[in-house]
């Protein structure tokens, strides 16, 4: 039955309450904290645009030091993601606390500005240098990446860029690495021919292939471009790589590898954490023949990623290739990873890598 046009109104309004919509703890922040958060939204959102002058102005009303830090700090990784990595370095200066770190970020995303340089530049070693030399110095600060200084940081990563995400693995620009940058262009250049020729390749089959063309007796593979940040990468617990005694460099997303002074076998180190990182884990069938390799960073990159394998490797001591110092690693790595910092995949970035 049609309702009475006089009596529509009230029908209306009978059981029909207006929709309320989510509140913006940001309209108005409920503590100093909720507003320092949403401060530090606001820079990461406005530095494409705005520059360094906008991370000011939304960062600097914040009242708390760490929480300005961490302002400055992300609006410097948005600034490096846009392109405009030298004021991303002057907003890490301003990251009190977290500047070195927050350098290191920058440099990891800002390594697409490497110029000049990508798989077949012979020179690329020159371009690596120019970018590095952009890096601003910054003092102590305790912070995790003390390991490295933002130098070194950067340099890794200026090598990944020449590399990864290029299409195509060709040894030339790694060869022509100067001895202290060699074991960075290796990593590079083993990460980009892992990505072409499929991280799922049994590891003896993808040692084989990756040395081969190294040495010029297989055509570099070839894999479709990509941009080098938003590829997926886990890290094996970075408390119990070996710090100390063990020579380790820097690679992508925040991890660390060990480095043999045997170019071949440094490789061989390279593969396997490129494709370790890529997601696969090694296959038991695979297990002796690594654990037997005459290079000690070899062995030491293997016991690391058995340890991180629980269901394949549930009892390590059961392992028989695990030497005393070996079984000593992989419980160490095995222990870490139970305490939540086994798997780190690169963190996406706002606008920039699809989710």
């Amino acid at each position: 039955m049609a309702v009475p046009q006089p009596l529509l109104p009230l029908v209306l309004l009978v059981g029909c309450e207006p929709a309320v919509g989510p509140v913006d703890p940001c309209v108005a922040p409920a503590t100093e904290e909720v507003a320092a958060m949403c401060a530090i939204d606001v820079a990461a959102e406005v530095a494409a645009t705005g520059g360094s002058t906008a991370v000011e102005a939304a960062c600097a009303p914040i009242g708390d030091e760490r929480w300005r830090a961490e302002c400055w700090f992300r609006g410097a990784e948005s600034l490096a993601n846009a392109g405009r990595l030298d004021e991303a370095f002057v907003s890490c200066g301003r990251a009190v606390g977290f500047a070195r770190m927050c350098v290191g970020h920058a440099a990891w995303l800002g390594a697409g500005l490497v110029e000049g340089a990508g798989p077949r530049d012979a020179d690329a070693q020159a371009a690596v240098d120019a970018f590095v030399a952009r890096v601003p110095e910054v003092g102590e600060d305790g912070g995790a990446g003390a390991r490295w200084s933002p130098e070194e940081v950067a340099r890794a990563a200026a090598w990944h860029a020449v590399y990864v995400g290029r299409g195509v693995a060709d040894p030339i620009a790694a060869r022509g690495a100067r001895t202290e940058d060699a074991a960075l262009a290796h990593t590079a250049f083993a990460w980009e021919a892992t990505r072409a020729i499929g991280a799922a390749t049994p590891p003896i089959e993808l040692l084989e292939a990756v040395a081969a063309i190294w040495r010029g007796e297989r055509p570099p593979p070839s894999a479709a471009p990509a941009d080098a940040v938003c590829l997926p990468t886990r890290l094996v617990p970075r408390s119990a790589i070996g710090y100390g005694e063990y020579v380790t460099i820097r690679t992508a997303g925040g991890g660390q590898r060990f480095v043999d002074p045997d170019v071949e076998a440094d490789l061989r180190v390279a593969v396997l954490e490129a494709r370790w990182a890529a997601g696969a884990d090694l296959p038991v069938e695979a297990e002796t023949a690594l654990l037997a390799d005459p290079s000690p960073a070899v062995r030491r990159t293997v016991a690391r990623h058995l340890a991180t394998d629980t269901r394949s490797y549930p009892d390590l001591g059961k392992i028989p290739g695990l030497d005393d110092a070996l079984l000593v690693l992989a419980r160490d790595v095995r222990r870490a990873q139970e305490g939540g910092f086994a798997v780190h995949p690169m963190r996406g970035v706002e606008g920039r890598c699809a989710r």
